[in-house]
């Protein structure tokens, strides 16, 4: 064989390790790229829970890091979040984060196999919206957590992620945004947060707004009866959401009249106004936090 057939059976030698090679990537990119999606699709997100410190949870220092075929490293595994597992309470029929002060703001399928909202005490406004049809799920979730405007408004809300995975397992990841109440200097939503994920079978959105109130100094019942006659005067202290009011038995309707001191240099309503009918089940009440956030309650009315 002379030096020419030689030089061309290298030739064609390389061609066809060159093919062999990046079908064989190829394929590898493919598997590897699929392999991403079903990691993501073992668990679906489902919330929120929110904290007032930054958490800095175990990682998983064990897991391996990869490389892919076009030589980029699996950043999740290199910068991986901190993880905390939650425990289920029968009494309550909740899952929990053993040890962690936080908002709960998710909904996970209990083991009954329902959606079950988690909404702590310090999330308003809230609304569902759970939507089914064939083999589709779709959850739009929505929240407003409310401080006191001022100075006193040096809040930190951390919006950790929560997932839970096929088995029902639920956890949280010490990652996500977070937002700072401080220098809002009159009440209302100051901004929002949304996250949204989709697959085939699910499609959740959740939102949390952020927003400032000024609380109230006092709350003035006041009991009309059916001629909208004053027959009664009560003041009540806004504080003390469970507690009971019991109307007259002339009383036809109630005006609460809540009454709010408003700093100056301040924006808010110093008085607001609401007409309660005998339908209606509870008068407005508020607990601040030692941390700042707003709790509302309800004072129940037993007509």
């Amino acid at each position: 064989m002379n030096d020419k057939k030689k030089r061309l059976y290298w030739i064609l030698g390389g061609l066809i390790f060159a093919i062999a090679l990046s079908v064989f990537l190829t394929a590898t990119g493919q598997y590897l790229a699929q392999a991403d999606v079903r990691r993501q699709e073992e668990r679906r997100l489902i919330g929120f829970f929110i904290t007032m410190e930054h958490l800095s949870l175990p990682r998983d220092d064990s897991a391996s890091i990869s490389i892919d075929w076009r030589g980029r490293v699996d950043m999740d595994a290199l910068f991986q979040s901190g993880r905390m597992y939650a425990s289920w309470c029968d009494e309550l029929q909740k899952f929990y984060f053993p040890g962690l002060e936080g908002i709960p703001f998710f909904v996970p399928i209990t083991h009954d196999e329902i959606y079950s909202a988690h909404f702590g005490n310090g999330i308003h406004g809230h609304g569902l919206n759970l939507a089914f049809s064939d083999n589709h799920v779709a959850i739009d979730f929505e929240g407003t957590i409310y401080a006191i405007p001022g100075p006193r408004a040096g809040i930190v809300a951390y919006i950790n992620h929560v997932f839970q995975t096929a088995d029902g397992t639920v956890f949280l990841e010490d990652r996500g945004s977070a937002f700072s109440f401080h220098g809002v200097m009159s009440e209302g939503n100051v901004m929002s947060q949304t996250l949204t994920e989709q697959t085939n079978d699910y499609k959740i959105s959740v939102t949390v707004n952020h927003g400032v109130i000024f609380p109230p100094e006092k709350i003035v019942v006041l009991e009309m009866n059916a001629d909208s006659q004053l027959i009664n005067r009560t003041d009540i202290s806004p504080f003390e959401p469970e507690s009971v009011f019991h109307p007259h038995d002339e009383t036809e309707y109630i005006l609460v009249e809540i009454h709010r001191n408003i700093p100056e240099g301040m924006h808010g309503e110093p008085l607001l106004r609401n007409l309660i009918a005998q339908d209606d089940y509870g008068i407005p009440a508020f607990y601040i936090r030692e941390d700042g956030i707003i709790e509302r309650g309800t004072i129940r009315i037993e007509w």
